[in-house]
């Protein structure tokens, strides 16, 4: 499906708020669009994150494949 850059971060927020992770290959599927393109996506949506949910940050890992959210906060507590 053809989408705007809009819909495409929007659907991106969407799929990691709820799901905490993206895969690459099923979002470029899904969205019919350019590697070039994700990757300036991608890009996008870590500058919206740094924003507005500074606490998060958007994580490849290469293993899976995948990105994810990860909760800075949550990975700074210290621990006794």
């Amino acid at each position: 499906m053809k989408a705007t850059k809009s819909q495409a971060l929007l659907f991106m927020g969407e799929v990691l708020f709820d799901n905490k992770i993206l895969t690459k290959n099923d979002y470029l599927l899904h969205l019919e669009m350019s590697d070039a393109t994700f990757k300036r996506y991608i890009s996008e949506f870590r500058s919206y994150l740094a924003n507005f949910h500074s606490g998060e940050r958007l994580i490849y890992d290469r293993k899976k494949g995948q990105y994810r959210l990860d909760d800075e906060e949550k990975n700074m507590s210290i621990k006794f």
